[in-house]
Order: C-alpha cells, then structure tokens, then sequence
C-alpha cells in the first residue's frame, strides 16, 4: 500500500466523510551573470501538500511540505480540528470530478536532456553579444536563465486522480545605455518557450539592444488630448488589472466594474476576451486546483460581457455552474483566469499606424499598482513611446504621464491590431488603437 492509499485508508477509519488530497511538485534552476561571472547558480526543489476534508458537515483544511507514515496521522487530526473552528453555515461537499476531460500536455522531455553547461555557455554568450551591439551601453544590467518543471496531483475518496506535469525556461536580458547628450534608457526582452532548439542568442540579443536604442532622444510632448495606438506589452498589462473584475469574488463583494453588467456593453464591439486553458501554450491546463475540468471560454465577446469567473464556492453562492477557474491561493482557493487572450485583429502595426495618421505610440507604462485605483478603475501612469505623424512612427517621447479610467479606455478601443504576443504572466495581447487619452506632458 502505498503512502497515498494509507492516507486514505487512515482517513476513513477516523470517520472523514470525504477527503481530498493535492500536492505539488516542482523542480527548478536558476543562472544568473553579473560582468562576465556567475553571480547566482541555484537548484531547488519543492513539495506542497493541501488536504481538505468534510468531517460533520464541516471543512476542515490542514497543509505540509511532506507527506509520510510519520505525520499521517498528524494532519487527519489538524483536518478533523481544524473542521470544527470553522464557522461558515453552508453545506459543502468536495468535487466528485467532471464527466469529461481533455487532456493536453505541457511537458517537453527533451528540455532535462539539455545540459546544464550548455545553459551556461549561452547565457555567457548572450551577455557578449548584447555588449558588442552598440558602443552607447554602458552595462549589461541583467542576463539570466530561469527553469522550471511542475508537477500537479488531485486525488480524493469518490476515487478521483488527476495529474498533469509541464516545463518551460527563458532566458532574460537587460542593457542601459546613454546617449549622446548623457540620457540613460534602459531595456529588457526575453526568450520564453518549452523547446530549447529554437532560442538564437543573436536574436534575443538585437531585440534587447534594439529596443534600447530607440528610446534614446526622447523628449516630453505638450499635453493634450491624443489619438493612442498602445503596444501588446502594454495592452497585457492593462488587460490583468480590467479582467480581474470578471472575478464572481469581485462581484459578489461590490469591488468590481462588470457588477450588473452581464449581457451588458463593458468594451467596444472590437473586443474579444476569452480564457483559453486549453489553447496550446506554455500556459495550458485541462482541470484547475479543485480537479473541475476547464474549457475554453469568451468572457467579453465583441463587447459583451459573456460570464463571470467561478470557483465551485462562488458558483454555489448565484446557483450557477464553475467555470473551472478555482486557483489555489496559498491560504483558500481564489478565482483567476488561466490563459488570457485579446482576440487579434487583422491590421498590422505599421497599418495601424498609418490609419490614424496622427496620434501616440505607447510603449511603456510604470506604476501600475500605486497609480490605478482596484475599484474606480482610474488611473493615471507614467509612460513612455514614440509619436504617430504622417502615418508612421515618429521621434522617442519620454517624461509624459497618461490617465483616464481603465472601463472607458476598453469602451474606446477602435481597433486591434494583429501582433500577438504572450507574456510571463499567461497573457496574449496585441497592439490596440484607443480613441483618445489624456496626456500630460511639458
């Protein structure tokens, strides 16, 4: 018998009426360089455990690093305490499983077989090529290699298991240079993928230099009322804090801009947002962290808004199914996305450009999280581009601050252009035109 089945076994002789166990496992490495030298090498491995329970209508919960014969007993009896604190009046149940899965994998074996040397040889072969791009950049600033591999197990007593493992690495890099009249800019870009053969040192290398370079001469505007083309970056980062108010969580506590609002106008009729767990990215998975089979999803469909995001306790609270979308907080099982994307359109960014004719290019937004407001949704950021003239991107501008208020700007999208691009964090985005911002400038 093995560790799982005693667990099981154990639990139902100490008359738990349902159990449920899940645990992660995950793997990692982590290279870092500073001047031409290893600043940080590190391997890691993890193992998080999460027990929950119904013992007399009551959920107890109970968590731990390790799972063994010695300490079985030990979280039967914090799962049975624990269920007696709790003082939610609800009836639950744990999830027996969905009828259907579809099953998708994230997993690239070929990545363990890369050689950790040769990891080591292109990260230092990165830095070199950064260096030797432009005679302006005063430092390499950030060069590294992160990997990771997971995997994810939830079994329970109605006999439930599933499992699902993936992998992926990147490489990440970072350069100031200063120009000419002694302004700094600095740059970051990264490579991010599970298949190891298609990462090109030299590519990677321009990009970060390129992206750099561009940004150098850049002046502030006077401040008006512009016609705004934002790039995918910036698109994604925005898309975070707008779609985070599909959470029913949100909803349910009046802290969210879509409350009231479903079938309703939330962005203009050239926006699609969809959740897609099982498009077939880095980011996929086929059953969330209480074991509900996902599935792909509009949550904005040309405008409309379609659903709210659900966990199985949240579901319950407006007598609707989950979405499939309960994640594993730490400390509760939260609600979050778990592959966004923006539906791209089919103008290029050079086309989207030339169909404004005049306006701003926004390449770079700070302060996200100090200057938007969670529950008004206005903001005011710092911000950095290029200008729009003549139909074609213009000088670097720089020192300038937009705002307005996230809702209108989606409701102000006029077009989306077709430069996807997925980010660290599970967004794909493109390019988006907005019918006008407030800038300040000089």
């Amino acid at each position: 018998m093995n560790i799982y089945d005693k667990f099981f076994a154990l639990a139902k002789e100490k008359g738990l009426e349902q159990v449920e166990l899940s645990y992660s496992k995950s793997n990692s490495l982590s290279i870092s360089l500073y001047h031409h030298e290893i600043e940080n090498f590190s391997i890691a491995s993890d193992s998080d455990y999460a027990f929950r329970a119904i013992v007399n209508g009551k959920l107890g919960t109970a968590t731990s690093t390790t799972l063994s014969n010695e300490n079985l007993e030990s979280i039967i009896d914090n799962l049975i305490s624990n269920s007696k604190v709790n003082e939610k009046e609800e009836e639950v149940e744990l999830f027996r499983g969905s009828e259907k899965y579809h099953k998708i994998s994230t997993y690239n074996k070929d990545l363990e077989n890369v050689p950790t040397e040769k990891k080591k040889e292109d990260l230092f072969a990165l830095e070199l090529a950064i260096e030797k791009l432009d005679k302006r950049i005063e430092q390499v600033s950030d060069v590294a290699y992160s990997e990771s591999s997971s995997e994810s197990v939830i079994m329970n007593s109605f006999g439930l298991k599933l499992k699902q493992k993936r992998n992926s690495f990147y490489f990440i890099g970072g350069v100031v240079m200063k120009g000419e009249d002694g302004e700094v800019k600095n740059n970051y870009d990264f490579f991010f993928s599970n298949d190891y053969s298609k990462f090109d040192v030299d590519k990677l290398a321009k990009k970060i230099v390129d992206g750099c370079a561009e940004q150098l001469g850049g002046e502030p505007i006077p401040s008006n009322k512009m016609k705004v083309v934002m790039s995918n970056d910036c698109t994604a980062s925005l898309i975070g804090a707008y779609i985070s108010h599909a959470s029913a969580e949100r909803v349910q506590k009046n802290v969210s801009l879509f409350k009231g609002k479903l079938g309703s106008k939330v962005a203009s009729n050239k926006v699609t947002i969809s959740d897609k767990p099982l498009a077939k990215t880095l980011f996929a998975t086929w059953f969330d962290d209480e074991g509900v089979a996902t599935y792909n999803k509009d949550i904005i469909k040309n405008g409309i808004l379609q659903t709210y995001l659900y966990n199985i306790e949240k579901a319950k609270i407006d007598g609707v199914k989950t979405t499939g979308n309960g994640v594993n907080t730490g400390s509760k099982i939260g609600i979050s996305p778990l592959f966004v994307e923006l539906k791209p359109g089919k103008k290029t960014l050079d086309e989207l450009f030339e169909f404004i004719g005049d306006g701003l290019y926004i390449t770079e937004l700070q302060g996200l999280h100090a200057g938007l407001n969670p529950t008004s949704g206005d903001f005011s950021l710092k911000a950095a581009g290029f200008l729009i003239e003549g139909g074609k991107r213009s000088k670097p501008v720089s020192l300038i601050t937009v705002s307005g208020n996230l809702l209108q700007l989606f409701l102000d999208i006029k077009e989306v252009a077709s430069d996807s691009k997925i980010n660290l964090g599970g967004i794909s985005c493109s390019s988006v035109y907005i019918k006008s911002l407030n800038i300040a400038g000089k």
